[in-house]
């Protein structure tokens, strides 16, 4: 974890110090390089964390029952400060909160009833992120982004405390006023990178109200 963080810190300073000095042409929000604030919420949804236990006797022979704890969706709340480059760029660190209930159900065998309850996990993470956003006139400014950080070990770390992890971000920024916009953003988020393994994707949809300085 401290590796991790100082890491997150070293990046995050190295990106706003390269961006104070720099200037961008044009007028209208995000002309220059602002500071920015927003807060989101959402829903994510990941496949990490599924099983199947088989139930034996004291024998060691299988009883016929069996639990299931299937895939865990929830709410995601989020906080991120940043600074935005021109009209183009943005960087920004980000902190998110889920919530991941998952019903967990216990199949009794042969007995055509069963039995289930929910379970809820819990997600921290944070990244910092660079956004790169498409050069279109108008108020609405599509975006695509990446990001590297950390997720808490209820992401099916298998006892870890915590596990790196990266994103990459598709969004949308539309205007409202000359310092307000709102914005809605879609993150896959890979625990150790790992996007090519499905038990390691979190997905999350958001939508945000972001301030600029």
């Amino acid at each position: 974890m401290r590796r991790s963080f100082i890491f997150i810190v070293a990046a995050a300073s190295t990106a706003l110090l390269a961006a104070l000095p720099a200037r961008a042409e044009g007028s209208g929000w995000g002309g220059q390089v602002r500071f920015t604030a927003s807060l989101d919420a959402g829903i994510g949804q990941t496949r990490a964390g599924r099983y199947v236990d088989v139930m034996y006797d004291e024998a060691g022979e299988a009883t016929g029952e069996w639990v299931q704890g299937g895939r865990g969706k929830g709410l995601a709340l989020g906080a991120n400060i940043g600074v935005e480059v021109g009209r183009d760029w943005a960087f920004q660190l980000e902190a998110q909160y889920l919530t991941l209930n998952r019903r967990v159900t216990h199949h009794l065998g042969s007995d055509p009833s069963e039995t289930y309850a929910d379970q809820e996990d819990h997600v921290f993470a944070g990244f910092v992120t660079g956004q790169y956003r498409i050069p279109l006139e108008g108020y609405f400014r599509p975006y695509v982004g990446a990001g590297l950080g950390f997720l808490t070990h209820d992401f099916g770390s298998d006892g870890d405390d915590y596990l790196w992890a990266t994103k990459f971000q598709l969004g949308g920024d539309f205007a409202v006023g000359e310092t307000i916009s709102l914005y809605g953003q879609y993150d896959l988020i890979a625990a150790e990178g790992k996007f090519d393994q499905t038990n390691s994707l979190l997905h999350v949809g958001r939508v945000g109200v972001k301030k600029r300085f």
